[in-house]
């Protein structure tokens, strides 16, 4: 109930930093290791500008920044459309459910779930159809989102591009990249259709200490598939110990 009203800052600076400060409390008050996924990844960079002293390495994975290359002219004039439906539906309702939120995304891709069923096609052994329902069931176990950080989201970010331009704002700081100093590590999907790598090129080109690690997977893959062990996570795992986290 007390989240029914966040911003997107909010979830940084009321949720976020509460969950830094234990986490460095039980490191013996040493700066952690920070990992944000897509949207994740955005409040990640937020919470690393804000509390530099504590973060010590910062995972950036399939985060966009460059909101406008993650969408199609399309798709931000279709957004405009259903803008005044979907401000009157955050009205009524303080959360944005999750198929509310499918529906969105679907809508900026619309044959994705054919295509990715096309692709399994039955094909395979037990275990291939045992592992393809649970990445599914993964994909639609959504939770809601409060609505006027959805709406923010839509339309301050991928309409107007605002972290891009620099005029995304937490707790009245806007939030640069360039401004980071923290070792960070940007991690993308060579075929990611929600995040194309382009999207977060801008992160990687700011932060003067970022390296690039590019898989050979989509946005789900990457993380969940059965590549993503040796794509992302064992990457990133050798990339944290050799910063010392």
């Amino acid at each position: 109930a007390a989240e029914q009203a966040f911003c997107t800052a909010d979830y940084v600076t009321q949720r976020l930093e509460a969950a830094l400060s234990f986490a460095c409390q039980h490191n013996r008050g040493q700066p952690v290791p920070v990992l944000g996924y897509c949207m994740g990844g955005v409040l990640a960079l937020a919470l690393a500008q804000r509390r530099r002293l504590d973060v010590k390495s910062l995972v950036l994975v399939a985060t966009p920044w460059d909101f406008h290359a993650a969408s199609t002219v399309a798709q931000r004039q279709h957004l405009l459309m259903m803008q005044p439906g979907l401000a009157a539906l955050a009205q009524r309702h303080a959360l944005f459910m999750p198929e509310v939120l499918q529906f969105l995304l679907i809508g900026g891709a619309p044959m994705s779930v054919a295509e990715r069923f096309a692709r399994f096609g039955g094909a395979g052994g037990q275990d291939d159809a045992g592992h393809f329902a649970l990445v599914e069931g993964w994909l639609n176990d959504g939770v809601p989102i409060a609505s006027k950080a959805a709406m923010e989201c839509l339309f301050s970010w991928y309409v107007a591009n605002a972290p891009l331009c620099g005029e995304w704002r937490v707790d009245g700081t806007a939030i640069r990249p360039e401004t980071l100093e923290v070792p960070s590590l940007i991690a993308c999907a060579r075929r990611d259709g929600i995040v194309p790598p382009e999207a977060s090129r801008p992160l990687k080109d700011r932060i003067s200490s970022s390296v690039w690690l590019l898989a050979e997977a989509g946005h789900i893959g990457m993380v969940a598939g059965r590549t993503a062990e040796h794509v992302l996570w064992k990457p990133v795992a050798e990339w944290l110990y050799r910063k010392g986290s």
